[in-house]
């Protein structure tokens, strides 16, 4: 199964339906800051509107955008 993974706000949240996403609305990974999410959803899902305008990851480049400052903090 490939997924498309959007980075959202967090006042998107309760915009998503159970059915649109593959995990659970429990389980969306928060950036630091905590006002950004990620969700994953199944390849080519075009009916959520609010998704449209946001770019769409493959799983290689989220995980090259999750590794950077805003989402992973540095060892001390």
């Amino acid at each position: 199964m490939i997924n498309d993974y959007y980075i959202l706000a967090v006042g998107q949240l309760n915009l998503l339906e159970k059915s649109e996403i593959v995990e659970t609305l429990d389980t969306v990974r928060y950036n630091l800051a905590g006002n950004k999410f990620v969700c994953k959803t199944l390849r080519g899902l075009t009916n959520v509107p609010f998704l449209v305008p946001n770019t769409a990851y493959t799983h290689e480049e989220i995980k090259q955008e999750l590794s950077g400052a805003d989402w992973t903090q540095d060892e001390i």
